[in-house]
């Protein structure tokens, strides 16, 4: 009988101990390796490493600012094209609640135009495809900022928002006071309208409405070729420099020439 080179022969069937090991070895080394490669295949991958996270909203201060995580650093954000109430202003608790539904915890993409006077990055905040400014305009929780307004659209989103009296726009006529105005007249909640503020809704559309004017165009008297102009760009546009003498009537050459 031939026998496999390195194999006890099978004389009887019986096996000494050194022929046992040198049946077995094999099968028992054939075992090692399957549990180490079975061991190996089970052990946890290694952690991978985590890209860098999205910017986030991590706190919202009021109606038009909020902090953004960005590459691990907080930086504050001033919401470009609006003016929302101050905290302590009528609705201002209510337009803060709104931009924190809007925003907070949420990944956001911001359209930086660089940084205001206090360090804040002013842009416009985007929450997928919501633009943020807009949609806290539309609810009624704030206004278009005149003074450095570059999308007239938000003109007529505010006018929309006033004819439907929705959010701010349904409170009684006293309590409608353009932050910008508030801020001038004092540190109470109740502070009182300024004088000349006028509420241009649908009845008193200015030229804002029908696009014949855009803040920007011109700015001084000189630039302004007719006293409805002269009109928009200071109640509209926020250009304060036009009504010198405070008494509401900007550019008196042309809204005044007798006078």
């Amino acid at each position: 009988m031939r026998v496999a080179r390195g194999l006890p022969a099978l004389t009887n069937h019986r096996l000494t101990p050194r022929g046992w090991m040198l049946l077995v070895a094999p099968v028992l080394t054939g075992l090692m390796a399957l549990t180490a490669a079975v061991l190996v295949a089970l052990q946890p991958a290694p952690p991978a490493q985590r890209p860098p996270g999205p910017n986030t909203v991590t706190r919202v201060v009021d109606g038009d600012t909020v902090d953004v995580r960005m590459d691990g650093r907080i930086v504050r954000v001033r919401l470009a094209e609006i003016d929302a109430p101050e905290s302590k202003q009528a609705w201002g608790a209510t337009s803060k609640a709104v931009l924190t539904r809007l925003t907070l915890n949420k990944s956001v993409r911001i359209e930086g135009r660089g940084r205001d006077r206090y360090g804040r990055v002013i842009g416009r905040l985007y929450v997928g495809e919501v633009d943020v400014s807009a949609a806290m305009i539309q609810e009624g929780c704030a206004w278009a900022y005149r003074r450095y307004l570059t999308d007239p659209t938000m003109l007529a989103l505010e006018q929309d928002a006033r004819a439907r009296k929705t959010g701010l726009w349904a409170q009684n006529a006293a309590q409608i006071v353009p932050p910008w105005d508030w801020r001038r007249g004092g540190e109470g909640p109740e502070a009182a309208p300024v004088a000349g503020f006028v509420d241009a809704g649908p009845a008193q559309a200015t030229p804002a409405a029908t696009g014949a004017f855009t803040c920007g165009a011109a700015r001084t008297c000189g630039q302004m070729k007719s006293c409805e102009e002269a009109t928009f760009h200071l109640r509209q546009c926020g250009l304060s420099r036009l009504d010198r003498d405070g008494d509401g009537i900007p550019c008196e050459s042309l809204c005044r020439p007798g006078g």
